[in-house]
C-alpha cells in the first residue's frame, strides 16, 4: 500500500513540474509573437526577392553512321569501347565552353537586362524587351576584359546614365536616340528597342544593362548545362538548363544544337575536302604511270612491228577472262592499301584524316571512319579546352591506340592480297 502511494507522489510530482514549465515560457509569449512576426516578414521579403526559375530541356538524337563488325569488336577487346567513348565525346562537345560561347555570342545573352524596383524586389530579366539596345563597339565580345554595368534612369524624353566599371564610377546622358555613347573605357551604341513584346510596353522606367565577356559567361552555363543520355547506350540525349525567362532558355539550347550540327556538318565538308585532295594526288600518281605504259606499249610496237595492239589485248583478255579481271582487282586494291599505308607512316600526316577512297575491305573502312570521326572531335576539343583536360588525355590515348590498329589492318590486308596475288599468278 505504501508502494502505491509513492507511485501515486511520483506521477503528481511529474504533473506538478510540467505545468510549471510550461507556465514559465508563457511568461515570454510576447518574444513569440514578435519573432512569429519577425521571421515570416523575413520570409516574405525573402521570396518576393527571389526570380521564378524555369526547366528547358530539348531532345538530341545523334546519328550513328557505324555498325558493329569484326574490327570494332576488336578495339573493344583491346578495352576501347567505341559505342559508350562515342556517347561520352558527344556530351564533352556540347559541353564545350567554345562551342557554348558561339552561342552566347550569337543571341548576345552577354548582354542583361534587368527592370529595377523598389528594394529589390523581383528584378526580373528584361530578354529581348528591354527599352534600350546597347552595345560595345569596337570590341570583339570575347576580349571585354571586366564586365560594366550601366543603370538607364528616364530623365524627359531620354535618360540618365550611371555605372561602374572595374570600380570606377561614370555618368552620362541620353537625349536621342540612337547615339555612340562616349565613355572612359570605350564607345557605346544605343538605340531604341522596336521589338518589345506589347505586354511590356508601359511608362518609362529604370533598367539596368550589364555587359560581360561571353567566354566566362560560357563557362559558368558549361556548368549548369546538364546533357545526359536517355538511357544507358542509348544514341538519344537530353539537353537541359534551369533560366528565369523560358525563351531564353529554349532560344539558347536550339541555337547551341544548330552550332552543333553546322560544326559536324564542317567535319563532313573536311573529310570531303581530304578525299579530294587524295584523289588529285592519286591521278597525278596515275598519270605519271600512264604516261610510262604508253611509252613502253609504244616501244614494244615498234619493236614487234604490231600495227592492232587492241585486237591482240582484245584476244589476250578474252583468253585470260575471270581469272585476269580478279587480279587487276586485288592489283587496284594492293595499290590503294599501300597508298593508305604510305599516307599514314608520313609524320605530316600525323593530324590529318586518313583517307579510305576505293577500299572495300569492310572492317577496314568502318575502323578508318571510326578514327576520322574521333580526329576530328579531339581536334574540337583541342580547340576549347587546355591539354591537361582529362577528356582529352583520354582522347588522344584512344586516336594513337586506334592509329596503330588501322596500321596492323592495313599490313593484314596488305599481305592477304599479296598471297590472292601469287596464287592467281
Amino acid at each position: 500500500m505504501q508502494q502505491d502511494l509513492n507511485n501515486v507522489s511520483v506521477v503528481q510530482d511529474e504533473e506538478l513540474d510540467i505545468r510549471s514549465i510550461i507556465f514559465k515560457y508563457l511568461s515570454y509569449w510576447r518574444w513569440f509573437i514578435v519573432s512569429i512576426v519577425f521571421f515570416t516578414i523575413v520570409g516574405f521579403v525573402y521570396l518576393k526577392r527571389q526570380n521564378n526559375i524555369y526547366e528547358n530541356n530539348v531532345i538530341v538524337l545523334l546519328k550513328d553512321e557505324n555498325t558493329a563488325t569484326e574490327e570494332m569488336l576488336l578495339l573493344q577487346d583491346l578495352g576501347m569501347s567505341a559505342g559508350k567513348n562515342n556517347i561520352e565525346n558527344e556530351i564533352a562537345l556540347f559541353k564545350s565552353p567554345d562551342l557554348i560561347t558561339k552561342a552566347v555570342t550569337s543571341l548576345e545573352l552577354y548582354t542583361t537586362y534587368r527592370k529595377v524596383t523598389r528594394w529589390s524586389f523581383n528584378d526580373n530579366e528584361l530578354y529581348g524587351n528591354a527599352p534600350l539596345y546597347i552595345r560595345w563597339e569596337d570590341m570583339e565580345p570575347k576580349k571585354i576584359p571586366a564586365p560594366v554595368t550601366f543603370t538607364f534612369t528616364p530623365q524627359g524624353k531620354g535618360f540618365e546614365v550611371s555605372g561602374q566599371y572595374e570600380n570606377m564610377p561614370f555618368h552620362g546622358r541620353i537625349d536621342t536616340l540612337p547615339v555612340y555613347l562616349k565613355l572612359p573605357m570605350g564607345r557605346f551604341y544605343v538605340s531604341r528597342n522596336n521589338e518589345i513584346d506589347p505586354a511590356y510596353k508601359q511608362e518609362p522606367y529604370t533598367f539596368e544593362a550589364t555587359i560581360s565577356n561571353p567566354s566566362a559567361l560560357a563557362r559558368r552555363l558549361s556548368a549548369e548545362l546538364k546533357v545526359t543520355p536517355s538511357a544507358k547506350q542509348s544514341s538519344v540525349l537530353t539537353l537541359s538548363i534551369q533560366s528565369e525567362i523560358k525563351k531564353k532558355g529554349r532560344d539558347f539550347l536550339q541555337q547551341l544544337v544548330n552550332f552543333y550540327n553546322e560544326d559536324a556538318t564542317n567535319d563532313k565538308n573536311m573529310v570531303a575536302h581530304n578525299t579530294a585532295v587524295f584523289i588529285e594526288e592519286r591521278i597525278k600518281e596515275i598519270s605519271v604511270e600512264l604516261g610510262t605504259v604508253e611509252k613502253q606499249v609504244e616501244d614494244f610496237r615498234q619493236q614487234k612491228q604490231i600495227t592492232d595492239i587492241q585486237a591482240e589485248a582484245q584476244l589476250y583478255l578474252g583468253q585470260t577472262g575471270q581469272n585476269e579481271q580478279k587480279r587487276v582487282e586485288i592489283e587496284t586494291q594492293l595499290n590503294l592499301t599501300r597508298f593508305v599505308e604510305d599516307f599514314i607512316a608520313r609524320p605530316a600526316n600525323a593530324n590529318k584524316l586518313i583517307p579510305n577512297l576505293g577500299v572495300t575491305d569492310a572492317g577496314l573502312v568502318s575502323v578508318i571512319n571510326e578514327y576520322n570521326q574521333l580526329l576530328l572531335m579531339k581536334e574540337r576539343l583541342e580547340s576549347s579546352s587546355s591539354d591537361s583536360n582529362p577528356a582529352l588525355i583520354q582522347m588522344k590515348q584512344q586516336v594513337s591506340g586506334m592509329r596503330q590498329s588501322i596500321q596492323a589492318s592495313l599490313a593484314n590486308v596488305r599481305r592477304a592480297s599479296e598471297i590472292a596475288l601469287r596464287d592467281l599468278n
